[in-house]
């Protein structure tokens, strides 16, 4: 980092975005009705660092069903092969477990389980349960086979989970969807929404509790409390489970919209004689982004950004930015456009077999109301059902958009079940 390059700048934009979108999310902890329990899981991504094969590895602690502790870096020695670099990280959390069994002792929490550790390698955890020394780790350092005595005086079982498990985040790539449904399953959800759901939830259950005959014969004021209390924390966990499964059972979820942007045509210009444009397209608390396209007024861009569609009411804005690199980036005019006619065209015609390719399902005119720059044609194109748009900029002296939405649908999502 000693001559830093403008790719470095923008990797340090990319996290200050990251941390002004999710800085009103955070984690709720619930209560859980099971016995003390806790579970770890940890994840190891071989020679994942491109500049050195370095591995990336993480793990998370979860007690009681809440995370607690969690951590993702890069290893500071370089491994053979997956089966060495899971082994190495195998030993981290192990010291973890120790660490986390020390402070549950002295806060006086007891444990009615042995701590279990998830990985999903099983030459890693045959490594660590077998005590014969094996030619695939006889270079590896002593301290890291402490995790074998661990596991032969019983503190703690390893066990195998398959690749899709709560550590994915710590150390790969992933998508929007397995983002949700990650941040679902270790209770990272908006603060604001959390605290008016328990609002609303509280005065319900006060109103129940005052109703009950048991408050009103005699019961004391602490007692009333904890009924309260306890009544209120079930109804929430109930509430965020059922909004949760509904989501990922399709009963929210309509389906997928692919949004292909093809190109801008005579975009404004921002810079001395030129622009270096890039569109963001927002639907909700959704937002995606193009690449950047170095200065030209007409980009082509290409690009595939694909939505979450529960509401087809609900408008999609698109917005081209001017890139640049050391203040912010400008405006170069928005524009928005909704899909509830491209949605009741897919649902009029669902025997596609039948229809002849390039035929025009629908037409949709420019007037007053939208942001159309031509007539815009829903058509089947290869078996699908496609729009094409020519959007024209708004708040803008000159500029328009073209792109193009396919449908992804899944079995089972609510667009279709009228059908």
């Amino acid at each position: 980092m000693h001559e830093p390059q403008e790719c470095h700048f923008l990797t340090a934009k990319c996290i200050l975005r990251c941390m002004t979108g999710t800085v009103e999310f955070g984690l709720v902890f619930s209560p859980s009705n099971e016995a003390m329990s806790v579970v770890y899981f940890f994840d190891t991504d071989w020679g994942g660092c491109i500049d050195d094969r370095r591995s990336m590895s993480g793990y998370c602690v979860l007690v009681g069903g809440n995370m607690v502790s969690w951590t993702a870096k890069k290893k500071k020695v370089i491994s053979r092969s997956t089966m060495e670099a899971e082994y190495r990280s195998l030993a981290d959390i192990t010291a973890e477990v120790a660490w986390v069994d020390e402070l549950l002792t002295d806060m006086g929490v007891k444990r009615h389980k042995q701590p279990i550790i998830w990985c999903d390698n099983t030459s890693a955890i045959a490594l660590s349960s077998n005590l014969v020394h094996h030619a695939q780790s006889k270079h590896v350092d002593l301290d890291v086979h402490f995790v074998r005595g661990k596991i032969a005086a019983n503190q703690l079982c390893l066990s195998y989970v398959s690749a899709t498990h709560y550590c994915r985040w710590a150390n790969k790539t992933i998508n929007q969807n397995n983002i949700y449904h990650i941040s679902c399953k270790v209770n990272v959800s908006m603060l604001k929404e959390e605290k008016e759901v328990r609002r609303i939830l509280k005065d319900n259950v006060h109103g129940d509790l005052r109703d009950e005959k048991a408050i009103s014969d005699g019961c004391t004021k602490e007692e009333e409390i904890k009924s309260h209390n306890a009544q209120l924390d079930r109804r929430l966990s109930k509430r965020r489970r059922q909004r949760n499964d509904s989501i990922f059972d399709g009963q929210l979820l309509m389906g997928m919209l692919q949004v292909h942007v093809k190109r801008g045509v005579n975009l404004a210009v921002r810079d001395v004689r030129t622009s270096d444009p890039y569109v963001v397209v927002k639907m909700g608390h959704q937002r995606l982004k193009t690449r950047i396209v170095k200065n030209d007024v007409n980009p082509e861009w290409n690009d595939d950004l694909t939505l979450s569609i529960t509401d087809p009411n609900i408008p999609i804005r698109l917005t081209v930015y001017n890139h640049d690199t050391f203040t912010k980036d400008d405006k170069m005019g928005d524009t928005e456009f909704e899909v509830s006619q491209y949605i009741e065209a897919l649902k009029t015609h669902t025997n596609l077999d039948e229809i002849p390719s390039k035929t025009v399902l629908s037409r949709l005119q420019p007037n007053a109301s939208n942001y159309l720059a031509e007539e815009s044609l829903i058509y089947l194109n290869e078996g699908k059902i496609v729009q094409d748009l020519v959007l024209r900029l708004r708040n803008v002296e000159c500029g328009e958009v073209e792109i193009q939405l396919e449908w992804i649908h899944f079995p089972g999502s609510k667009a279709f079940l009228s059908q």
